[in-house]
């Protein structure tokens, strides 16, 4: 009975587990980080902006609640990667006020922190790939997602972390890519 139910659990892996176009070799975080997104998918977390204490370093909201933001701050910890701290880090380091329950939620500091990593990609959305992180801007609003394996955004705008819209659904900002 063990040994079927192991080839059951290895049947569903292979068929769950996405293509993925990213060399695992080559770069490894961002093969994890591409390959984990199917793990944040869930739509019946709430859509949740108030401001919360959350313990430092590398605390979480709730995870039943959450923004656009913390898709991506999730995203980054099934890496190892603390966006909490980095952010931190990165703001400290230019002398920029600083506010550990929330810095790292925020869109408008992802994005100059991702830049400063030399991850910020000029693409049309024809050449965007399964893991690019997209900063739109709807309507003079910041809204951040990850491009899926599907083609599709991973991302919250209050109907939990939904794959639902194309990439060009809102006008793109700025595109990020994890060399790492």
């Amino acid at each position: 009975m063990k040994r079927l139910t192991l080839i059951g659990v290895l049947v569903c892996f292979v068929a769950c587990t996405p293509t993925i176009d990213v060399d695992q070799n080559v770069e490894p975080k961002r093969y994890k980080f591409v390959s984990c997104l199917s793990e944040l998918v869930d739509k019946t977390i709430i859509y949740d902006s108030s401001y919360r204490t959350i313990d430092f370093p590398c605390g979480d909201i709730p995870d039943n609640i959450g923004v656009c933001a913390d898709v991506v701050v999730r995203a980054f910890e099934n890496i190892d990667v603390c966006l909490q701290q980095e952010i931190y880090n990165y703001r400290k380091s230019r002398n920029l006020s600083i506010d550990t329950n929330i810095d790292h939620r925020r869109v408008r500091n992802l994005g100059p922190y991702f830049e400063s990593k030399g991850w910020e990609v000029h693409v049309t959305k024809n050449e965007l790939e399964p893991g690019d992180i997209i900063w739109w801007k709807i309507n003079g609003s910041d809204h951040i997602g990850i491009v899926y394996h599907n083609g599709k955004m991973l991302h919250n705008e209050g109907r939990g972390q939904s794959v639902d819209i194309k990439p060009d659904h809102y006008r793109i900002y700025r595109v990020f890519r994890i060399n790492a």
